[in-house]
């Protein structure tokens, strides 16, 4: 094994032991993956693998504007948060009132237009629903 390899072998080794020996996996998840405006965000905060944290302060950072408290989390760990704006959202939280607050971004995307669709799908679907009507009866007279 050459030395390069050798160090690398040796960092990730490293980064293993520490990561593994740490009791506290504490990380904030986002759900759902993607969201539009006004939807529900659902952030879930956990001590450990299994361990949800109860009463922590949620606080929502949105791109432009004034953070927004959303509340402690339940006994489950969670907080629901409504965004009015698309953007990066950042989302803060600073267990057992320290100085350490984790940080997790999340995209928010516009609100899509879906009437849009309906408008052009609607009357495609009404064309194709008569052009089989018409097909039918035409086979039914012929046979």
């Amino acid at each position: 094994m050459s030395p390069r390899a050798a160090k690398a072998a040796v960092a990730v080794a490293l980064v293993f032991a520490c990561v593994a020996a740490s009791p506290r996996a504490q990380h904030v998840d986002l759900s759902p993956a993607f969201a539009e405006v006004g939807s529900d965000i659902t952030a879930t905060v956990w001590q450990g693998p299994q361990q949800p944290l109860a009463g922590v302060v949620v606080v929502v950072l949105p791109p432009q504007g004034d953070a927004v408290e959303v509340g402690p989390t339940d006994a489950a760990g969670r907080a629901r948060f409504r965004p009015v704006v698309p953007g990066i959202h950042e989302f803060r939280v600073s267990p057992d009132g320290r100085d350490e607050v984790w940080i997790t971004p999340y995209q928010v995307r516009p609100h899509r237009l879906r009437w849009l669709y309906a408008l052009v799908c609607l009357p495609l679907g009404l064309a194709l629903l008569w052009a089989n009507v018409r097909l039918i009866r035409r086979r039914a007279e012929t046979t």
